[in-house]
């Protein structure tokens, strides 16, 4: 299991009281957000944070969603003068990414200027906020210097199994039901005999019914992908229109699910686009597959031909391997997916003698910057698998001598 994974919202609670301990340190945080995909914890996280922090001055939670960005300005100063002295404060701010969708983001950036900046230069004050998704776009080098974005993770199994015994439901069951992820807990706390049809029908209609009915085809489809673009999605729909037509009419949709803040430009890891949170990408392929089996199985074997294709090439291996991987897998999933698997990365692997192992063996480990994508490729090959594919990988990296020791210790 990827060590991404086992971070627990413990963990997260943990960096806000050191947060506190180290307000005063020069440089030290002031401001962290903790994001999610709706019905990711984000406010249960706020909650757990009020009953930890005890011996601090609790200010808020203000629900941003819906107070008037004039009311956070008057309110939020005036609470911090009023607080008494000699402790340290924790500000705590719910669904602070909002702002952004109001009057062209005017009211965050207001928001900044007048509130944030002023608390920092205080030095007693820790700001604590939620968000959508990582909040960047602040202005201020003083306020992007002092901050840090923070994922909540969905829970661990172990914290699944827990979460269940206390109310004497199956461990097992709840965890193959959510994958930890917080919305369906909520479900299944309320309903406890929620079918997996009726979960995955719910989880489609929970992230999804926003959308326009063409963009939700394709964010039901783009769930299959660890990455996408536009290639890859021509490819595996099997697309007759010109490529010029089809660009066009799937980047509008593609900027409909970016807009929701389902999926973003990957720049860094992969160069596509992928999901913002891979539980709720794996929720939402895990419905797709439910539904439509036959459809999802040929649409793996189109991915996977394309990305097995593009790994011959080994200058983009890096950003294509897991992919390549990924979509075998699926597409043999009632076959055979290690073997093949194996034997592919077997024929391959003389074709990578360039390749830069350093990306191409980080890529491996993290699952190309998604811990969920281990988790399934570790379901569908097997440890055993996936330590093969993990010593081939290495042999060739030391036979080209690029890997250093400590990227060879960090891998499985």
């Amino acid at each position: 299991m990827s060590a991404d994974r086992q971070i627990s919202q413990t963990s997260l609670l943990n960096i806000v009281v050191e947060g506190l301990e180290h307000l005063s340190d020069p440089g030290g945080l002031a401001l962290l957000v903790f994001w999610a995909g709706p019905g990711g914890g984000k406010t249960t996280f706020l909650t757990a944070l009020k009953g930890m922090c005890s011996d601090v001055v609790l200010l808020g939670p203000w629900e941003v969603r819906t107070t008037s960005s004039d009311t956070l300005v008057q309110e939020i100063p005036a609470a911090v003068e009023r607080a008494p002295g000699g402790k340290k404060r924790l500000l705590l701010l719910d669904d602070l990414g909002e702002l952004l969708r109001r009057d062209e983001g005017e009211p965050f950036f207001e928001l900044e200027r007048e509130v944030v900046c002023p608390i920092l230069e205080r030095g007693d004050t820790l700001i604590v906020a939620t968000s959508h998704a990582p909040l960047i776009q602040w202005r201020e080098y003083d306020v992007r210097i002092r901050m840090k974005n923070m994922p909540i993770p969905p829970l661990t199994r172990e914290e699944v199994a827990i979460w269940a015994e206390l109310r004497q439901m199956d461990p097992q069951r709840v965890f193959a039901l959510s994958l930890g992820y917080p919305q369906i807990l909520a479900w299944l706390q309320r309903q406890p005999d929620l079918s997996q049809d009726q979960v995955d029908r719910r989880i489609v209609e929970r992230f999804l019914s926003t959308l326009p009915e063409e963009s939700r085809r394709l964010a039901e489809v783009a769930s299959l992908f660890p990455a996408f673009d536009l290639a890859s999605l021509r490819c595996a729909l099997s697309a007759e229109e010109d490529s010029e037509s089809f660009y066009g009419k799937y980047l509008e949709r593609i900027q409909a699910l970016i807009r929701s803040g389902l999926v973003f430009w990957d720049v860094e890891t992969v160069g596509a686009y992928r999901f913002r949170v891979g539980v709720v990408r794996r929720l939402l392929a895990r419905s797709f597959l439910h539904r439509h089996p036959e459809e999802s199985i040929q649409i793996h074997r189109r991915a996977a031909a394309y990305y097995q294709r593009e790994a011959l090439r080994y200058a983009y291996l890096d950003r294509v391997l897991v992919s390549a991987l990924y979509h075998t897998a699926h597409a043999y999933r009632t076959e055979s997916p290690g073997g093949v698997c194996l034997q592919w990365v077997k024929d391959t692997l003389y074709r990578w003698k360039g390749a830069n192992w350093d990306a191409v063996l980080r890529a491996w480990r993290t699952g190309a910057g998604d811990p969920e994508v281990v988790e399934e490729l570790r379901d569908l090959l097997g440890a055993i698998v996936m330590r093969q594919i993990t010593q081939l990988l290495l042999k060739a990296a030391a036979q080209a001598g690029t890997v250093i020791e400590e990227q060879v210790q960090e891998v499985w």
